[in-house]
């Protein structure tokens, strides 16, 4: 049977100890339950018998131990990476998954008896475990062939590759990314105990070319997607090496050619053809960009990546929609929008290309927030029409956190406590979510949330008391705990013994604001903010008001409006809207004609309700200030959208960067959602009372 990587590290840690360990510890040092370990121990145990070694020592009150007798089980553990699979006993699972590997390694076809001796079973066993594995990919454009030649794996590319993924990432432990020797022991190839594949030297200059492309596109991929984008790579040389090639067709080729993640996938084939002195074909270079696309970020994306407008008005209407059923007040909470928008580009990217990613926090989540998963499902429709698929719930998942830290979020009053420092590379919503939740349950001061890689430079800069992790790191002078990113009932005993629970009154700076704003004139919003800052610890959503934040009424002027304009074609109706934009001095003349070509390139996306569009195109295409025209059209065009033709209601929307309209979308989302306000926009007769309904009809 084969350990995985936790399995292999308690028969190290026990291996390593003279006295019994009690198990509480081991559930604590791998943050998961106690029976999970009393599954590895049992998987342990097997393992030692089936090896005719010495079996773990098992006590009373919970205690486990293992015995050294001449240093024979030391000699094992030092041969165990490199033991073939024909020398350790196997589950059918697992046979079935070094068979997928050694078909998808192999160039040329492999017999059932070439198979059945590398796993050291009878022919018949092998046969029942192909008809297994068949039974697993037949829903997939995937087949093993069968001829007088032998066994040969065939199929999209693409696919072959992303499956062997899937099953590699179901029992990875993302943590190995942080030691270059775990990884490479816990790679794809030896974490099956097929022979390897490299050295380890080869596979640390692979692992720090990786590391230079993440710098060159200014990013830090969660670890998760950092070990992911390994085992694609790890797949692709082999693959290559045996004639192999991902193809791709033209148009998505030459749509990859202008991006940033391309020219990096680019440097980083060049790299690698030194290391290995394999070529690498451009429509490889191009799956890596896009793999490099659809990884997310520990932080926000980089401000290169930019998120079409459409998509933002999904997510304020999300936003909108949820809390409403909910009862609960998310519109303040512009980080909300941020990190959505930016969780949309990857997601997109993964949907679009196949891509499918394995959520390790989705049963925990279904399980603390089932009332919240099934409202995001409810609502997320809108995203997914303009996706044109269903998200998985994997990826669904990803969406649900970032409410939860919402929700969980709560303020209290400053007082002495601890300093707290999180690292988390699972991504913005899951740190977001762990800040929540320490903040609502515990007395502590969370003095950032960084990842791993930002760990050092933020000691150097902050006083530290304790470090919470959700990955396993030490460190010589600061305490540190590992925890889950939901803060599981295992973690509340060992922070309960650490922190003082949250017992204080809490203050709602959004209710108290909307409060005051009922019965008083606020003249300075930013300027109460900060006064309140100064005696309440304000949570990050709360401090987001700044004096330059533009609102709708800020964006939009009389001469920007127009009602009642017969338009040729939908081109002469997006034409005009940008003539507006320009007559606010928003936008160069260039923007317009990109404004077109947008629509001509991706189709009518802009159509994002029954008779409304929203025209824009990127910042850089000539945008010069925030801006939002208004077109109501005598006559309704066709732009093609199968649902929502035909348009009377154009928006035209500019914007220097992805964050600074945001509140512009979110007000204008509030009207578009409001039935009876639309119907106003269509049968106001002035400009000027279309003016005050846009002015106040988004407050």
């Amino acid at each position: 049977m084969i350990l995985n990587n936790r399995q292999m590290k308690i028969l190290e840690i026990l291996s390593a100890e003279d006295e019994p360990l009690n198990i509480r510890y081991l559930s604590d040092e791998f943050d998961v339950g106690i029976r999970t370990i009393q599954n590895d121990l049992k998987a342990v145990s097997d393992f030692l018998e089936s090896n005719q070694m010495p079996q773990l020592d098992r006590g009373k009150r919970g205690y486990v131990g293992l015995e050294d007798i001449d240093g024979t089980l030391n000699k094992l553990l030092k041969s165990l990476y490199q033991t073939e699979a024909k020398d350790l006993i196997l589950t059918p699972t697992e046979r079935t998954r070094v068979i997928y590997l050694l078909l998808l390694k192999e160039a040329n076809h492999l017999t059932i008896s070439d198979l059945a001796t590398y796993l050291g079973v009878s022919r018949g066993t092998l046969i029942s475990d192909l008809n297994q594995l068949r039974q697993e990919i037949e829903v997939l454009p995937l087949e093993i062939d069968a001829s007088k030649d032998g066994l040969k794996l065939t199929g999209d590319e693409c696919v072959l590759r992303e499956y062997a993924i899937g099953m590699y990432m179901r029992n990875a432990n993302d943590s190995c990314i942080y030691e270059l020797t775990d990884y490479h022991r816990a790679s794809i190839w030896l974490s099956h105990r097929l022979p390897e594949v490299r050295s380890l030297d080869e596979t640390c200059e692979i692992y720090m070319a990786l590391q230079e492309a993440e710098k060159k596109l200014g990013r830090k991929f969660t670890a998760r997607s950092f070990l992911f984008i390994l085992t694609w790579i790890e797949l692709t040389l082999e693959r290559i090496q045996r004639n192999n090639i991902a193809s791709m067709e033209e148009h998505k080729l030459k749509d990859l050619f202008e991006t940033i993640e391309f020219k990096v996938a680019g440097e980083f084939a060049r790299e690698i053809t030194k290391i290995l002195n394999l070529q690498f074909p451009m429509e490889e270079v191009a799956q890596l960009a896009i793999r490099f696309l659809g990884c997310d970020d520990a932080m926000n994306c980089p401000d290169y990546a930019e998120i079409f407008a459409e998509f933002q008005v999904e997510i304020c209407r999300l936003v909108f929609h949820l809390g409403n059923e909910l009862n609960v007040d998310f519109s303040e909470n512009l980080s909300l929008y941020n990190d959505l928008v930016f969780l949309m580009r990857p997601l997109v990217y993964r949907i679009n290309h196949g891509i499918n990613i394995i959520n390790p926090l989705l049963d925990e989540i279904r399980e603390q927030y089932p009332v919240l998963f099934k409202m995001v499902r409810k609502h997320i429709t809108g995203v997914e029409k303009l996706i044109g698929v269903s998200l998985p719930d994997d990826e669904l998942g990803y969406i649900v956190v970032h409410f939860a830290s919402i929700m969980e979020r709560r303020t209290s009053l400053t007082g002495l406590r601890p300093n707290v420092l999180l690292v988390c590379d699972s991504g913005v919503g899951t740190s977001n979510l762990l800040r929540a939740r320490i903040t609502s349950l515990y007395e502590v001061n969370v003095v950032a949330a960084v990842t791993y890689g930002q760990l050092e430079a933020t000691l150097q800069t902050k006083r530290v008391d304790y470090i919470l992790s959700t990955m396993d790191i030490n460190h010589d002078n600061v305490t540190t705990f590992r925890i889950s990113p939901l803060i599981s009932e295992k973690d509340k005993r060992l922070l309960d013994s650490r922190f003082q629970p949250k017992i204080t009154r809490q203050l709602d700076v959004s209710t108290l604001l909307r409060i005051l704003e009922k019965h008083c004139i606020i003249k300075d919003k930013a300027g109460l903010i900060k006064a309140l800052s100064a005696v309440y610890r304000l949570s990050p959503e709360q401090q987001y008001w700044k004096e330059d934040d533009q609102m709708l009424k800020d964006v939009i002027r009389k001469d920007m409006i127009e009602l009642g304009y017969l338009a040729k074609d939908w081109e002469d109706a997006v034409r005009r809207s940008g003539y507006l934009l320009q007559q606010g001095d928003c936008i160069e003349e260039r923007y317009i004609d990109s404004m077109v070509s947008a629509v001509k390139a991706m189709g009518a996306y802009i159509v994002i309700g029954r008779g409304i569009a929203l025209p824009h195109s990127r910042s850089s295409a000539g945008a010069k200030k925030i801006g939002i025209s208004f077109l109501r059209l005598s006559e309704p065009v066709e732009f093609g959208h199968p649902e929502n033709d035909p348009v009377d209601l154009l928006f035209g929307l500019s914007s220097t960067d992805n964050e600074s309209h945001l509140n512009v979308l979110r007000d204008l989302t509030r009207i578009l959602s409001n039935e009876d306000k639309v119907a106003q926009l269509r049968t106001l007769d002035s400009v000027e009372e279309i003016l005050d309904l846009l002015n106040n009809g988004g407050a």
